[in-house]
């Protein structure tokens, strides 16, 4: 049993201040039932667990929403909450967001609409289930079913989730608190994006010729991609996954300039000593995606053995380029320009061999390349530091939302 120190008790809702009092959800707002009979309503949310409500078509590249079905679909209003039982890493228990958007729009008849009353405190609700102080009463009442990825909550369950209650003074001040790491997350980013905006227009110099660093006065050569660099495909066969031995990734692995290997899966050894020299990067391979996420490319700057399914694509440069120079020009407009114009109208994008080899491209000598290189990587890494101060600032505030919408930290009122 939780412990119950002096100043608190045992609630439905968990242990709660003394002073605090538990509504039910029905209590303090409606489910929202209302359907899209006449079709008069085309845009279609996803409620997404890191992005929000967002635009379908923006999270899934893709219109998946029957047309024809959009009659049962649920209208969503501005203001509105919304929840998505599809549960995930990031929603144990499904994200409930409200939609922030300054029209209103369609869900998917899976998800739950509800309305908070007139006299409700809107931004101390939306902070209230941005916590988990919710989920496990969710997890309680749920009867998963078939779909192991999806919550099973009838509405009369849902509708009368405990939710603790402070003053509404209290409310106030919890949601001043919370406003101003809001604030500071915002000036971050866009901090970020401007910092991005420089360096965008700063690969459109270096990596053009438009602009050389003194004591460099060598013409640049037009070459076609495939004259400095040998390509290589992963493997187009599924091999059979074991707990552990050698990472076998794929285009969902690398994000961000970065490999992750969080929700890798692993082949043996053997496996991997059978499949073809293609599938395993070397150190200084340049690794990028080729269906799905174009691109993205990353140097491998270790020797830790891996393989990859045929998602990936390896680029070995020769000795007339430097391969962090082409990793910047990847990341470059010169590139996705050219990536654009074959893959355009495509229902399914990837990336042709055939294609990349004939991707054209100014290359300066070696020397230039590594300046070049050194000063964008440079400020990769600028980038890279804004983005930590981001995430400590987002750590900070989730670690708020936790003390404060449970009373655990009381606010001076």
């Amino acid at each position: 049993m939780d412990e119950v120190l002096k100043g608190y008790k045992i609630s439905k809702a968990g242990i709660i201040p003394n002073n605090w009092t538990v509504k039910r959800l029905k209590d303090i707002a409606i489910k929202v039932s209302d359907k899209n009979s006449d079709i008069s309503i085309n845009t279609v949310f996803t409620n997404s667990a890191i992005r929000g409500i967002i635009l379908q078509n923006d999270y899934f590249d893709r219109e998946i929403a029957n047309q024809k079905n959009l009659g049962g679909y649920y209208i969503a209003k501005t203001g509105d909450f919304i929840y998505n039982p599809r549960i995930s890493k990031n929603a144990p228990a499904g994200p409930i967001n409200r939609n922030l958007h300054l029209h209103e729009g369609i869900v998917s008849p899976l998800y739950t609409i509800f309305r908070l009353n007139s006299n409700e405190k809107i931004k101390y609700f939306e902070y209230f289930f941005s916590s988990n102080k919710w989920l496990r009463y969710m997890k309680s009442i749920a009867n998963y079913g078939a779909r192991h990825d999806r919550m099973n909550i009838t509405n009369h369950d849902f509708m009368n989730m405990p939710i603790p209650y402070p003053k509404e003074k209290e409310q106030d001040k919890v949601v001043e608190i919370l406003s101003i790491w809001d604030s500071a997350i915002s000036k971050q980013k866009k901090l970020i994006e401007s910092k991005k905006l420089l360096q965008k227009e700063l690969m459109k110099n270096l990596l053009n010729g438009d602009v050389q660093f003194d004591g460099f006065t060598d013409k640049w050569k037009n070459i076609k991609l495939g004259e400095i660099t040998n390509f290589y495909l992963g493997l187009t066969y599924t091999p059979r996954y074991v707990k552990e031995g050698i990472p076998f990734l794929s285009v969902k692995d690398i994000n961000g300039g970065k490999i992750s290997f969080d929700n890798t899966k692993y082949i043996s050894s053997e496996e991997f000593e059978k499949s073809t020299k293609n599938a395993k990067p070397m150190q200084g391979d340049i690794l990028f995606g080729r269906v799905g996420t174009l691109g993205n490319p990353i140097v491998i700057v270790d020797n830790n053995p891996f393989c990859i399914f045929v998602s990936l694509g390896i680029m070995r440069v020769n000795d007339k380029a430097y391969n962090f120079f082409i990793k910047h020009w990847m990341n470059s407009i010169f590139f996705k320009k050219q990536v654009h114009s074959q893959v355009a109208g495509s229902s399914q994008k990837n990336l042709n061999v055939g294609w990349l080899k004939n991707f054209r491209l100014k290359l300066p000598s070696i020397s230039e390349q590594r300046k070049i290189a050194e000063v964008l990587t440079s400020t990769d890494k600028e980038i890279d530091l804004l983005k930590n101060v981001l995430t400590e600032l987002k750590e900070q505030k989730k670690g708020l939302v936790q003390k404060l919408l449970t009373g655990e930290v009381r606010v001076k009122i």
